[in-house]
C-alpha cells in the first residue's frame, strides 16, 4: 500500500486545505480566548494591587486569580485539542487515503510494546498520544504514537519515544526473531537476550553495517529474511532518517521508530499543521511495512 502523493497534491487544495483553514481559524479563536484570559488576569491583580489588603490576604488573592486563569487556559486548550481529534483530523487522515483511520483517543499499547521484547520495559510508564489503523495488503496495521520511560526525578530515563508499529500476520512464525540498528544504545537489551552465537551472518555488507539480527536458528533467519528485504528496509531507513528496529513474535511484526512524530501535540499552537509533510511520511511508513512483502514466509508457519 502507497499513498498516491500525485493524487493527493491535486485534490489537497479542494477537500485538505478547506480542513487545514478551518483548525487554524479554530486555533486563533482559541488563542484570543487565552488573550482575554490573561487581559482580565492582569486587571484583576492590578486592581488587588490598588486595594489595602493584608499581606496574607494579598497573597492569597493573586494565587487564586494567577490559579484560576490557568485552570480555565488548560480547559480552553484541552477542549479545542479533544474537539480537533474528534472531528478534524479524522477526516484529514481520510483525505490522505480512505484506509487510514485517524483515533483520537489514547490506546495505550503497552501489552504489544512489552510482547515485542524491544527495549527493556520493567517498570516504566507509557504515554501515547495518537493512534491510526489501516488495512495494507489484508494486514492489520497500528501504529501508534509513544513515549516510553523509566525512573522518576532526575533518574527518568526515555526508553523510547517515536512511532511503535504492530502488524498482524496470517502466519505464525517459528521462533523469535530480532532486527535492529547496531548503533543504537537502545538495542543493547536484545543482546543480552540472545547468546552471542544466535547473531545471524548475512550476506548484505551495507545491511550489516547498520543491522545487527539475532535468532536462535541461523538456517531459518537466513530464509526469511532475504536480500530484497535487506535493500528495502535500507532504502526506508534513509528515506525517514530514522532508527528502525523490528521484532518477530508468534504471529506479529512489531517495529520501532525512534524520534519520530506525525503530530506534535505540544507544537499545535506554535506550528501550522501541513497534511503535505504528514501524507509523505505516512507513505514513508507504509513503505517500511511493504519491507515484510518481501520476507520470505511461505512454508515458515509452526
Amino acid at each position: 500500500m502507497y499513498i498516491d502523493l500525485e493524487k493527493f497534491q491535486k485534490v489537497y487544495y479542494e477537500q485538505v486545505k478547506p480542513l487545514e483553514e478551518q483548525f487554524e481559524k479554530d486555533k486563533a479563536a482559541v488563542r484570543l480566548k487565552i488573550g482575554i484570559i490573561i487581559i482580565i488576569t492582569i486587571l484583576i491583580e492590578l486592581f488587588l494591587a490598588s486595594i489595602k489588603l493584608s499581606s496574607n490576604d494579598d497573597y492569597r488573592m493573586f494565587m487564586f486569580v494567577i490559579i484560576v486563569a490557568i485552570f480555565l487556559s488548560l480547559a480552553v486548550i484541552t477542549r479545542f485539542t479533544s474537539k480537533a481529534k474528534k472531528s478534524i483530523f479524522p477526516e484529514l487522515f481520510k483525505s490522505i487515503d480512505s484506509n487510514l483511520i485517524y483515533d483520537g483517543t489514547i490506546r495505550n499499547p503497552k501489552d504489544k510494546f512489552e510482547d515485542s521484547n524491544l527495549f527493556t520495559s520493567f517498570s516504566c510508564s507509557y504515554t501515547s498520544q495518537d493512534s491510526i489503523t489501516a488495512k495494507v495488503d489484508n494486514k492489520d496495521v497500528g501504529l501508534y504514537e509513544l513515549q516510553v520511560e523509566t525512573g522518576s526525578g532526575k533518574n527518568r530515563k526515555t526508553v523510547f519515544s517515536g512511532l511503535f508499529l504492530n502488524i498482524v500476520l496470517d502466519k505464525t512464525l517459528k521462533c523469535d526473531m530480532k532486527i535492529g540498528y547496531n548503533t543504537s544504545k537502545d538495542f543493547g537489551i536484545i543482546k543480552t537476550l540472545f547468546a552471542n552465537e544466535d547473531k545471524v551472518n548475512l550476506e548484505n555488507i551495507e545491511f550489516e553495517n547498520k543491522y545487527d539480527v539475532y535468532c536462535s536458528d541461523q538456517i531459518y533467519a537466513r530464509k526469511i529474511i532475504t536480500l530484497t528485504f535487506m535493500e528495502k528496509l535500507l532504502f526506508a531507513t534513509d528515506k525517514l532518517n530514522a532508527r528502525i528496529q523490528i521484532s518477530f513474535r508468534n504471529n506479529n511484526i512489531y517495529m520501532a521508530i525512534s524520534g519520530l512524530q506525525l503530530i506534535n501535540d505540544s507544537a499545535l499552537f506554535t506550528k501550522k499543521i501541513d497534511m503535505l509533510n504528514i501524507a509523505k511520511d505516512i507513505d514513508n511508513i507504509l513503505r517500511i511495512v511493504d519491507t515484510i512483502d518481501y520476507l520470505n514466509l511461505d512454508e515458515k508457519i509452526v
